[in-house]
């Protein structure tokens, strides 16, 4: 029992002070790892050999794969060929199947080169590329092949290493630099050119067309355009991404027009990998469905947040009314709208409603003085004087001020009714600010109506709508109307402009908004060529991710955080005929913000 009593202390003595010499050796070994690296980087080799080797020699060290690698590299810099490949060798050995043999392979395909073996180095880079699941070692690794291909192999030579090649894309990349060409980089182009949006369609894709010609972007692949038409129906669309994506092996996709159509091709691309620019305004935001999504344009719902952040943050609006499209576009307007503007301390006491298309919003304008009377009203005017103030009429307008004046002698003897009137001439200017995202055409409609109705506030419409500003007959009725734009809109083309000039050259119709788009659009992802080597979707997609801004044709953009948004818009007002600028991308970004 005096045995037993005695050796268990014993035995717990000796576990804590193995435990406490593991964790020692690890702090050393930690140490040792960070000390390692930081001669490597700064080139000091000899001196991260000594302690490399001290790593390996330890046994137990949890850093002996990445040390055995990180002494190969140093011997490769020492130009000590046969150390080198020593060392890659003994990685492989010691951890075969692991994610440093691919890399201990492009390592002896190094050590061939000096050693001028090209034939010996070329079947380790093709090793290296199909084995790794290292994304940028791939790249890498196919970009040294194809330039020893092109370089320092012979057709017999080339052909007995194509034997090996198990990817298809590496195959193609190969046999194209065979025949003399830069290996492909395939962009997939998916727009409505048969269907509603044809018209639409048409210009992004003359517009992507003529970017890529005048492309003067230094890449070592080639970029070739594969163009598929949704017709403007989902199935369509969903058959042309996964044609361009499965048998194409296209590294991007731009596209589409309409929600449903670029909806359905999100889901493909998000499984896939593959990363999708959408060119033009979208009512949701689809950079929600995958994280290799990019959208060019502001969403809807970011679309009345601005405008909510705008009356609030600069015109001090405190109650607002909502007169709004029963559409998918319009709800998701109104819901960016309200959630924002009530997050900043307004008030939105009424949402009307109307079916797209509508031409008398007579119902609406009502309901929106019935609130106002009624709440202006409140219990200081009988049911009586409420309905009189309510059926205020706007050709009355003057009159009713005449009437006023004229018998304005006091204050005492101005009754409440006649002090309502003075001061808010309608109910309706209860409101301090309408929120209208009309639609098109809609607008030379419900103008004069609300003009009708006596509102004296501020009236913010949507981007849809500013190209039906046109008959001189009607200006009137647009003076002060604010507007979200993604353009100056219509489109400023200036003959001297850069894009003009270059476009000119291009055998397409004059340049219109939707050329823009697509220009933009191409040259957007260009950004991601001007980085050296080769590229595949997932580095597309983080070269992508990097953009904070981008000066575009339309606009300059900037991205949200994420990098997946462009949250630029402009803010215009009419007055007069022209379009006059209230807030540039940048001011209207920091006020989203």
């Amino acid at each position: 029992m005096m045995y037993r009593k005695h050796t268990f202390p014993l035995i717990m003595l000796a576990v804590l002070l193995l435990l406490t010499s593991l964790s020692s050796a690890g702090t050393g070994d930690e140490a040792l790892w960070l000390s390692a690296q930081d001669k490597y980087e700064k080139g000091r080799y000899k001196a991260a050999v000594v302690d490399l080797k001290g790593l390996i020699e330890a046994g137990i060290s949890g850093y002996e794969s990445s040390a055995r690698l990180l002494l190969a590299k140093c011997y490769l810099s020492l130009k000590k060929l046969e150390f080198a490949e020593i060392s890659a060798k003994e990685l492989i050995q010691k951890f075969p199947n692991s994610r440093y043999e691919a890399h201990g392979k492009y390592v002896l395909a190094q050590v061939e080169f000096r050693k001028k073996n090209y034939f010996d180095s070329a079947m380790y880079l093709l090793t290296c590329a199909q084995i790794t699941r290292d994304n940028e070692l791939e790249l890498l690794a196919r970009e040294k092949l194809a330039g020893l291909f092109e370089a320092h192999l012979g057709t017999r030579e080339c052909e007995e290493i194509l034997r090996w090649v198990k990817l298809p894309q590496i195959k193609r990349e190969l046999q194209a630099v065979m025949r003399g060409y830069k290996p492909s980089l395939k962009i997939g182009l998916i727009l409505d050119l048969s269907g509603r949006n044809a018209v639409a369609g048409q210009g992004v894709l003359d517009g992507l067309e003529a970017a890529h010609s005048h492309s003067n972007v230094s890449s070592s692949m080639g970029l070739e355009l594969i163009v598929r038409d949704s017709e403007g129906q989902v199935e369509e669309a969903v058959k042309a991404v996964r044609a361009l994506i499965h048998d194409e092996e296209v590294s991007v996709i731009i596209g589409d027009l309409s929600d449903e159509c670029t909806a359905a091709i999100a889901g493909v691309t998000s499984e896939t990998g593959v990363p999708q620019i959408v060119p033009y305004i979208q009512h949701a935001d689809f950079t929600d469905i995958g994280q290799n999504i990019f959208q060019l344009m502001p969403g809807a719902f970011r679309e009345g947040a601005v405008c909510a952040a705008l009356l609030c943050n600069e015109y001090d609006s405190e109650r607002a009314a909502i007169l709004a499209p029963a559409n998918e576009s319009g709800k998701t307007r109104s819901e960016g709208f309200e959630l924002l503007f009530s997050s900043l301390g307004g008030e939105i006491d009424s949402v009307q409603w109307y079916y797209r298309g509508a031409t008398n919003y007579k119902r609406q304008l009502d309901a929106l003085k019935e609130i106002g009377a009624y709440a202006l009203g409140d219990t200081l005017l009988t049911e009586e004087e409420i309905l009189e103030f309510i059926e205020w009429d706007a050709d009355k307008d003057e009159e009713v001020e005449e009437e006023l004046e004229a018998e304005i002698d006091s204050v005492l003897e101005v009754s409440f009714l006649d002090s309502l009137l003075e001061v808010y001439i309608s109910p309706i200017n209860y409101f301090d600010a309408l929120y209208v995202p009309i639609q098109g055409e809609e607008i030379s409609y419900l103008a004069p109506q609300i003009a009708a109705s006596g509102f004296h506030g501020y009236i913010v419409c949507s981007s849809n709508c500013l190209d039906q500003i046109s008959l001189e007959k009607d200006w009137r009725y647009y003076n002060g109307i604010i507007f979200p734009a993604h353009f100056k809109s219509p489109p400023e083309l200036q003959t001297g402009s850069g894009f003009m000039k270059e476009y000119s050259d291009y055998p397409a119709p004059v340049a219109n908004q939707w050329n823009i788009i697509g220009w933009d659009a191409f040259n957007y992802l260009a950004e991601v060529f001007r980085g050296a080597g080769y590229l595949n979707a997932m580095e597309i997609s983080k070269r992508l991710g990097a953009i904070s801004s981008f000066d575009g044709e339309r606009i300059s953009m900037h991205f949200s955080e994420e990098g997946h948004v462009n949250l630029s818009m402009y803010v215009l007002t009419f007055q007069d005929g022209e379009f006059h600028q209230l807030r540039s991308p940048e001011e209207t970004v920091s006020l989203y913000k």
